[in-house]
């Protein structure tokens, strides 16, 4: 058995470097065409696939549709991409240069991040 990882193709937030997480972005035409391609590339290289597992949000469940559009997908809510809540729709470059924002630690000390997003959930 051999197991291929594929991540979503572009969306406009991606592009406007926005936290996306679990809200439910589309991809844009960018987005569909690498996922077109990359199917094609899996098809030249001889590459079926019985079955494809997918987040059940839109731009995965796409990406998976334009990759294989032959196969069985399957939606799975434990593919579901990581919650970021209130930073969701916030622009990346913005919540780092912010030391006060919990979102500026999340790659660099995710123990502070952690810290930071459950005090903010509980302030007692």
């Amino acid at each position: 058995m051999e197991i291929y990882l594929v991540r979503h193709g572009t969306t406009n937030w991606n592009i406007k470097h926005m936290i996306q997480g679990r809200s439910d972005t589309k991809l844009n035409e960018v987005g569909r065409e690498m996922a077109e391609q990359t199917g094609k590339r899996f098809i030249s290289e001889d590459l079926t696939f019985d079955i494809i597992y997918s987040s059940p949000l839109q731009r995965a469940y796409e990406t998976a549709s334009l990759l294989s559009p032959a196969s069985d997908i399957i939606t799975d809510y434990r593919l579901l991409e990581l919650s970021f809540g209130p930073f969701e729709g916030r622009i990346v470059e913005d919540m780092i240069s912010d030391p006060f924002c919990p979102f500026s630690y999340f790659k660099s000390a995710p123990h502070i991040y952690n810290k930071m997003v459950t005090d903010m959930k509980d302030p007692s």
